[in-house]
């Protein structure tokens, strides 16, 4: 295009010019200087190109028009360019119909023609037609360009088609636009629209390119579904990559409903000077606002230099939403000053607040300034008003303001249908939403429960089940929140058996539908049902509250039960101490001494205004029984409460983390009391630092600490450290520490004892007889134990070795009793944890030992691997009533002790018997999602149903991934896991460490795999998927077969008929099994294969990318064609370097791409190289003893009593549904 280089009498600084200011004068004097034939028409189009560009620029139609009619008078043919111009005018002006007779009279046409075209159809509206366009130039025009699919998907964008938008990405995938990033966000921007979050991923993992609007787009996305940790990590790697945020990636991080990290995200706000920024300052106002920080919101606003009606509508809102109502309606007024007029948005939130904390004439006012607005018609205003009319009983203003909206929405029929239930017209209600249902709306779950509620109050049985029968109809479960309404229904209408059925079938029961049916119960004159109703509400957790205890009370006095109104009215009596700080703190105290957690809770949320002490006696009634994960989150929501700790609220803290073994978490609260706090550490701190140190084996450190304390330490401090030497076996820091011990108290008998403990816990029976002398020559006694019970408002005394209580003979008989049956049931007494009486303190053997001198059967294992094992544990005091199920040792011909089972792995089991035996290996860290979301319960749950399922009393090893364990994958690929959320890292950008959910939890995992008897195996630099391979071959070779539980995809490389694969499906909550016949099934290949397949398809989960982004024809057909024929991968790509295999663009894909291809096999490859030796112990028949307890155990620590129950149920399939209320009760 020439230079657009105007004659003087144009050019903008010449007197002509600037006496001439229309456009039209301009195009005739252009037109006389044509004329006179001055110009080329090269530099007539330059001059045309120049007009016609300030034309569009002015959105001026008009002076397009002339300038066109003038181009023709002329004769004058104009360019391509100028023609395109013409187009992109008409389109950008509205009148895409002369656009089109534009495009159409065009002698030759470009890319350019058609990309403007098809633009102009698309910002006018014409979605059809930019289709339609599009698909002609995709079969007759030119090769569509980058800008041609841009405007493409955003067409299929706004039509919603998945189908479409799925063959245009396949289009851009054949002809190479996804490289750009532009195309590839437009992509990820479509499928995040219709909801496709795996394909946006995919989009997103496969981008050459990124760039700002890349990350936002999926940060969108990922919060869009509420995924807010991965939005989080998608953030810090953003930054991590050097892409600096901008105003859309803050405003989408602040809509998070997460309060962690506002603070984080305002520094980097801050720090890019983009607090000023309306946008990015609106959107902070509003997110301090939701989470309650009303000052700081008040702040941004005030320091925002541009402000619109969203930006005080969200500080409004935040004020009125934080019950500042006075500051909510000064705001309003500044705005009115400042010339700004409301929307609809910010006379929605007056009205609700006048609802909820003015008055309804202030609300009347609003309404007034609505009308003038000319807004009483909208919608959302008129919602506000019949709720804000409703609450305040002014039903025929409701009603009134209902009709004024101008098209009614489904919430407004729910609305008025609520105004009159509210107001107790349910007649009207009832006749509003049958005049709803006849206009063509389509009820929801609201105007459902609003119905019923109409019917249950005119008692109308029969019109409530047509209710009941056409949410059936719609697919409406009947959850809590329906069920309940139903319930009361069908209560009302004196058909209690169908209302026990919806009762049934409600899987997620919550307190209210409790309450529904103990009250419809109450209402037919069922008080023994109710108060068996009562009974079994408390075992599922539910605490009744005072709508319960109306309902209670209702069924006494219609059936003149006194005596039971009375027995509740105690109930009430005490729970309404909570009321009264003081009171409620004692009874907190008192049921957390007597282990009754439960009830304490109960009266601690119950207390309206905490006070310290009432945090502090549940935080440590939490840690005294053993809840030390519970009692840390009561600290937390203290300190969330504003609520400040005191000395004894650390004690409690650190008493908690010494019996969890939080030995970290400790030294930060111990640090956080004196720094944060200003509260200066006493001896208890001390104390509870020097148990928790030795707990946790760091004996070293609570000794230096003892030392380091600036008062004198007592007797106390250091038998806390005795103690800790006899657990790890120090001798010599035992020594010591009694020495101190003897010093201060010389006559402390719990000394003696400890330091003889600790002798016996090595063999060391000379030093036990030592200590015993030691004793008798300074005259020291052990105190015998005593113990209380309280039976029948008696209380009976115990000594040990005693025998003063009247049934002696009984008790000891009934105790000999229970050591047998303790004994052959696999629990042994530790024996050498006690002074034995018997001069002979060596035992005669070996099977006379105790628990903690008997160890298995271990090989040496290598530096870098480590095993733990059941016998290894160290547990905190509330468990050591745990005791692992070891049956008795036996003999080999060699006389060396052996646990049975452990001898020969092909020895004559049951189960070995029917051929080889089986070794289970479980890959623990797949089991730990839910999805794509961590997940303890989900690891419970499938162990447990493994455990009891699958590979019942087979051995199991448990395999978790070893630190660094992909380091060696993506140092050959980079992309290699690349795209997961990195949990394991931890945020250089936000204050707190976000550590990753595996690293956090795994003691927990390790800790009930031991107590299920499964060694745990963890080894460095290999992920678990090596370090099963690598047992695999050796368990193979001691003729044994194998079976893998695991949903990698990975192990399907190592079937063979001696190696199965156990998947579980979470669709239907089953472990299955997949073996050889499956995979030729379902392949059509040999498992051989497998490798070598997966090299051409690669894997999106580990982000290994296969070959069809760079050949698109090149499909799972095709190399499974190419893997039969020729074998191996390795094979293929010998003879595709000297001979033809398939073809053409299988051959040069083969050749070009063969590097990738081998880079592609060493990646998904299992290494069977990791550093472990396989250990026969390992290999025994696994004790099932423990499996219930342990899991149990766990699962109620997670919330999920009674999940074992239904896992059990769900895997019989035999849940049995009450059908009437006769066999209900019976059941209860």
């Amino acid at each position: 295009m020439a230079a657009c280089v105007l004659p003087s009498p144009w050019r903008p600084e010449s007197p002509v010019h600037r006496a001439t200011s229309s456009l039209e004068s301009l195009i005739l004097s252009l037109g006389s200087y044509a004329a006179s034939g001055h110009s080329s028409p090269r530099d007539q189009d330059a001059h045309y190109n120049a007009i016609l560009a300030l034309c569009i620029a002015r959105r001026s139609l008009r002076d397009g028009l002339c300038l066109r009619s003038h181009i023709a008078s002329i004769g004058h043919a104009p360019s391509l360019f100028l023609q395109n111009q013409f187009v992109n005018l008409f389109s950008k002006c509205g009148a895409i119909d002369m656009a089109r007779q534009v495009f159409d009279e065009m002698p030759h046409r470009n890319v350019v023609s058609w990309n403007a075209l098809l633009s102009g159809y698309l910002s006018n509206g014409r979605i059809l037609d930019a289709l339609l366009l599009f698909s002609v130039m995709v079969d007759a025009g030119p090769s569509p360009n980058h800008l041609t699919y841009l405007t493409a998907v955003r067409a299929l964008v706004a039509t919603g088609s998945r189908e479409l938008g799925k063959q245009i990405h396949g289009r851009i995938l054949k002809e190479g636009f996804l490289s750009r990033a532009e195309v590839a966000n437009c992509l990820i921007n479509m499928y995040s629209k219709f909801g496709e979050l795996d394909d946006a991923e995919t989009v997103y993992c496969r981008m050459v390119e990124r760039d700002t609007a890349s990350w936002n787009s999926l940060i969108a996305l990922k919060a869009r579904r509420g995924h807010t940790d991965d939005a989080l990590v998608l953030f810090v790697d953003m930054l991590d990559e050097g892409f600096a945020p901008d105003e859309f990636t803050f405003g989408t991080l602040l809509s998070l409903q997460d309060t962690t990290f506002i603070r984080e995200l305002h520094g980097q706000i801050t720090k890019r000077a983009l607090c000023y920024n309306l946008f990015v300052g609106t959107a902070l106002v509003d997110a301090y606002g939701r989470f309650g920080n009303v000052k700081i919101a008040s702040q941004i606003f005030d320091l925002m230099h541009e402000r619109n009606v969203v930006a005080w509508n969200s500080v409004i809102s935040a004020c009125f939403a934080n019950g500042k109502a006075q500051e909510g309606l000064r705001l309003f007024l500044e705005m009115g000053e400042q010339g700004l007029l409301p929307d609809e948005y910010t006379i929605s939130i007056l009205l609700k607040a006048a609802a909820s904390q003015l008055s309804v004439l202030v609300g009347r006012q609003f309404h007034g300034v609505a009308i003038k607005m000319g807004l009483q018609t909208n919608a959302m205003i008129g919602n506000s008003l019949i709720m804000m009319y409703a609450k305040n009983e002014w039903v025929s203003d409701s009603f009134l303001a209902f009709k004024d909206i101008s098209e009614h929405d489904l919430i407004s029929w729910n609305s008025i249908v609520q105004c009159y239930l509210q107001n107790e017209e349910p007649e009207q209600a009832w006749m509003l939403f049958v005049e709803m249902k006849s206009l063509g709306f389509q009820p929801d779950e609201f105007s459902f429960v609003g119905a019923l509620a109409a019917c249950a109050s005119l008692a109308r049985h029969q019109s409530g089940r047509e209710v009941h029968g056409d949410m059936i109809k719609r697919s409406i479960i009947s959850d809590a929140f329906i069920g309940s309404a139903l319930i009361d229904m069908y209560s009302k209408s004196m058909v209690v058996s169908d209302a026990w059925q919806v009762f049934s079938r409600v899987k997620h029961k919550d307190l209210i539908i409790w309450n529904a049916l103990i009250s419809g119960l109450s209402q037919n004159g069922y008080l023994d049902e109710v108060f068996k109703l009562l009974y079994w509400m408390r075992e599922e957790d539910f605490e009744p509250d005072k709508f319960t205890f109306a309902s209670i009370f209702a069924a006494c006095a219609n059936t003149m039960a006194v005596q039971q109104g009375r027995q509740v009215q105690g109930l009430i009596l005490k729970s309404e101490l909570n009321a009264d700080a003081a009171v409620a703190n004692s009874l907190i105290t008192m049921y957390c001494r007597a282990g009754c957690l439960r009830e304490a809770r109960q009266v601690f949320f119950d207390v309206p205004l905490k006070n310290v002490v009432s945090w502090t006696a549940m935080i440590g009634g939490c840690a005294q029984s053993g809840y030390s994960q519970e009692a840390l989150k009561i600290f937390a929501q203290m300190q969330k409460d504003a609520v400040k700790p005191n000395a004894k609220t650390f004690v409690a803290l650190l008493t908690a983390c010494s019996y969890a073994g939080l030995s970290n978490d400790a030294g930060k609260f111990f640090e956080m009391m004196e720094v944060k706090y200003s509260i200066q550490p006493s001896f208890d701190h001390y104390a509870c630092m020097v148990d928790i140190l030795g707990r946790a084996g760091r004996l070293n450190e609570a000794e230096n600490l003892i030392k380091s304390m600036p008062f004198q330490p007592d007797a106390l401090v250091w038998r806390m450290l005795l103690s800790a030497c006899r657990v790890h076996g120090d001798v010599e820091r035992g020594r010591r520490a009694m020495e101190r011990i003897l010093a201060l108290e010389p006559g402390d008998s719990a000394a003696y004892i400890l330091l003889s403990n600790l002798y016996a816990s090595i063999g060391n029976w000379h030093g036990v007889e030592e200590v015993r002398e030691l004793m008798r020559v300074n005259g020291v006694k052990k105190e015998p134990g005593k113990s209380w019970i309280e039976v029948n408002a008696r209380i009976h005394e115990f000594v040990a070795g005693g025998s003063t209580h009247p049934n002696t003979k009984e008790i000891y008989l009934r105790l000999k009793g229970l050591l047998k049956q303790m004994k052959d049931e696999g629990y042994i007494t530790e024996i050498a944890l006690r002074l034995v009486k018997s001069s002979r303190l060596l035992p005669a053997s070996s099977s006379d030992l105790p628990v903690s001198s008997r160890r298995y059967r271990m090989a040496p294992l290598v530096a870098n691997s480590s095993v733990v094992h059941p016998q290894q544990l160290c547990l905190p005091p509330r468990l050591r009533r745990w005791r692992f199920s070891l049956p008795s040792a036996r003999c080999t011909n060699s006389g060396e002790p052996l646990l049975p089972g452990v001898a020969d792995p092909l020895g004559n089991s049951t189960e070995r018997s029917k051929g080889k035996g089986r070794v289970f290996f479980l890959d623990v860290n797949p089991l730990c999602f839910d999805g794509s979301q961590p997940s303890l319960r989900s690891f419970a749950r499938w162990v447990d149903l493994f455990f009891s399922r699958v590979s019942l009393r087979d051995p199991v090893i448990a395999v978790l991934d070893g630190e660094e364990g992909n380091e060696y994958r993506k140092r050959l690929l980079p992309s290699y896991k690349a795209h997961r959320s990195k949990y394991l890292r931890r945020s250089r950008i936000f204050g707190n460490a976000r550590q990753d959910f595996l690293s956090t939890t795994e003691p927990q995992i390790v800790d009930v795999l031991l107590k299920c008897n499964v060694p745990v195996i963890k080894v460095h630099g290999y992920e678990a998927d090596d370090v099963i391979a690598t047992l695999t071959d050796q368990v193979l070779q001691k003729g044994l077969r194998v079976v893998i539980g695991s949903p990698d995809k990975d192990f399907k490389q190592l079937i063979s008929e001696e190696v199965q694969i156990v998947m579980p499906l979470p669709d239907i909550g089953r472990w299955s099994f997949y073996t050889i016949k499956h995979y030729i099934d379902q392949y059509k290949c040999d498992p051989s294969s497998d490798l070598s397949l997966r090299c051409f398809m690669g894997d999106d989960v580990d982000g290994v990318p296969g070959i069809q982004h760079l050949v698109p024809g090149f499909g799972r057909n095709t190399a499974i064609k190419l893997l039969k024929k020729h074998g191996s991968l390795e094979d293929l790509l010998s003879a595709a370097a000297v001979r033809t295999v398939g073809k053409h663009y299988a051959q040069d894909a083969l050749i070009k791409h063969a590097d990738y291809l081998r880079t592609n096999y060493k990646v998904l490859s299992l290494r069977r190289d990791a550093s472990i030796q396989i250990d026969v112990d390992w290999l025994s028949e696994r004790s099932t003893f423990n499996d219930s307890v342990a899991l149990s155990d766990f699962l109620r620590k997670l919330g999920e009593r009674h999940e074992r129950q239904k896992l059990y149920k769900s895997c019989r399939g035999q849940q049995k549904p009450f059908l009437d209320l006769t066999y209900a009760i019976k059941a209860l």
